[in-house]
Order: C-alpha cells, then sequence, then structure tokens
C-alpha cells in the first residue's frame, strides 16, 4: 500500500487535485480516498443507521442498490483499510484550517 496526503487551504484545489489523481492512479491498480471531515457528522440523529450506533453497534453498515458505508466510531483508519485488504494507492485529503506555530 502505498499512501499520497494532499494537505492544503480551504477552496485551493485539493479535490480537484486528488479527482485527477484517482483517474491516473486508477490504471495501476486499486485506489482508494480518505476524506477528513472536520466540522460534519456523516451518521446524522435519528436515522436507522445512528439509531443502531446508539444502541451499541461496533459497526453499522447501509446498503443502496448502488453504495455501501461503513460507519464505526472507532476512527483508526489504519485498522479500517486492513480490514479491507486494500492494496495500491490511499490518498488522503486534509484542510488547513491554520498553520501551526513552529
Amino acid at each position: 500500500m502505498k499512501i499520497i496526503s494532499v494537505v492544503g487551504y480551504k477552496k485551493t484545489g485539493k479535490t480537484t487535485l486528488v479527482g485527477h489523481l484517482v483517474k491516473a492512479l486508477k490504471r495501476h491498480g486499486p485506489v482508494g480516498t480518505i476524506k477528513h471531515l472536520n466540522e460534519h457528522n456523516i451518521n446524522t440523529p435519528d436515522t436507522d443507521t445512528w439509531k443502531h450506533a446508539e444502541a451499541g453497534a461496533d459497526v453499522v453498515v447501509a446498503v443502496t442498490p448502488d453504495e455501501l458505508v461503513k460507519f464505526s466510531r472507532n476512527n483508526n483508519l489504519t485498522m479500517h483499510w486492513m480490514s479491507l485488504q486494500m492494496r495500491g494507492w490511499i490518498l488522503q485529503l486534509w484542510r488547513v484550517s491554520r498553520i501551526a506555530n513552529c
């Protein structure tokens, strides 16, 4: 597994760059992406998947005819990618909100 991290400020083209990288790298094998969501809650309250997690499920999987989403309160990325046996490239997309004092 090879990892590329794309880091930058809001509205600087990070998502566009990752889109181009995914298309290019896909010709060489599997590609996964990780999107850091600072201010979002994906599994919204009062949905069935949220209720399952609140009841104590370690993992909740939601399936539609076109998509599969895995929800987990454990945000250990290494464990999740290993459980999927991901091979190839992983692209990480992180937004910088401020520069740390060095």
